[in-house]
């Protein structure tokens, strides 16, 4: 498996090939300590020296190496740095939904309902990319529609990683126990449930037990 880019289509050359450095990184393939320079991500990657140095830019703004004179060292994503991001998508996402629950927006509902019934068919034909793809929208609906500025800027500094690392785990998740995608997915109709009876404490609840779920869920897939 390697990044799917015809399914998330990349703004630039330079992202296309951070998205599949960093999925290279995360899955493992490449390690702690290995050295990429911009010719061999030139050749690798089939593309020129001015993406592949686009590319170590974004990958070093994220943590995930070290840029040389020659190159870059590959640092990697560790248990705690992943620990360190569902930290902050909690609380982030927390705040954003309260925010939407008080505002009431429908449109947002109607969209968060639809984003879990194309879930559901996903997890039907097995296909857990757009499984991926649908999960992070629903979420990153609920992000936009607080109009939280900040926020935004947050997440968009941690969301490749995500995005990334729920590609991964995602796979080995979708082809578990039926149970275990069925509980994923009523997980967010929960919070959306919650979300319109404006219940802040039932918004808590319920992204805790989501979070927490998707924590030992990732990990366990990533460092088994």
């Amino acid at each position: 498996m390697s990044f799917p880019i015809d399914r998330l289509p990349s703004s630039s050359k330079g992202e296309e090939v951070a998205n599949l450095i960093r999925f290279e990184i995360i899955s493992g393939k490449l390690k702690k300590g290995d050295k990429i320079s911009e010719n061999y991500i030139a050749s690798t990657y089939d593309t020129s020296r001015s993406p592949a140095r686009e590319a170590l830019r974004i990958l070093q703004n994220e943590g995930l190496i070290t840029l040389e004179r020659m190159g870059a060292v590959i640092h990697g994503v560790t248990k705690e740095d992943l620990e360190e991001i569902n930290d902050v998508r909690f609380l982030l996402e927390g705040f954003c939904m309260k925010k939407c629950a008080e505002e009431a927006d429908e449109s947002l509902f109607a969209f968060l309902h639809f984003s879990i019934e194309q879930m559901k068919i996903s997890a039907k034909r097995n296909d857990f990319i757009e499984f991926s793809i649908q999960d992070i929208a629903f979420h990153e609906a609920i992000i936009e529609a607080s109009q939280h500025k900040r926020f935004m800027y947050v997440w968009k500094s941690i969301k490749n990683i995500v995005v990334t690392a729920l590609l991964i785990a995602t796979e080995k998740r979708i082809n578990m126990e039926k149970e275990k995608v069925d509980f994923l997915i009523k997980k967010h109709a929960d919070i959306v449930k919650a979300m319109q009876d404006k219940k802040m404490t039932g918004i808590d609840e319920t992204l805790s037990v989501h979070f927490e779920d998707t924590r030992k869920t990732v990990l366990g897939i990533l460092f088994k």
